[in-house]
């Protein structure tokens, strides 16, 4: 995935990280970050990159949430480690929000290309 993209995921997963307390996203850089995904997946091969930024879309939620939320989970005990379960599900749903729309393009590209692939499988049985 480009450079640009891991910035996005990177700078989304600081914003978590630091209690939501940090810049957010305005409006431009939305956009700079959508535009980047919508140009990747629009690309004829062999630039189409959809493939590849699904799969690190996928990997990006798991690796956050292996490298920074189960740690901090597992490192509290007792009512101070459900409050951090509680602010860590808070922060999921966030980060959750944030990647889906950054990736909507993506994912409704995948849909399509998953039912086209289904009708026409269904066609020939």
């Amino acid at each position: 995935m480009p450079h640009t993209a891991n910035v996005c995921v990177r700078r989304l997963q600081g914003i978590l990280e630091d209690d939501l307390t940090g810049h957010k996203f305005d409006n431009k850089e939305y956009m700079t970050y959508f535009t980047l995904v919508y140009n990747m997946c629009t690309q004829k091969p062999p630039h189409n990159y959809s493939e590849q930024l699904y799969q690190r879309y996928k990997k990006a939620i798991s690796d956050y949430l292996n490298s920074a939320v189960l740690p901090a989970v597992r490192e509290k005990t007792g009512q101070y480690m459900l409050k951090e379960v509680g602010k860590r599900w808070q922060h999921h749903k966030i980060n959750v929000k944030w990647m889906k729309s950054f990736f909507s393009y993506l994912v409704r590209r995948l849909r399509r290309a998953a039912l086209t692939q289904s009708l026409t499988a269904s066609r020939r049985a």
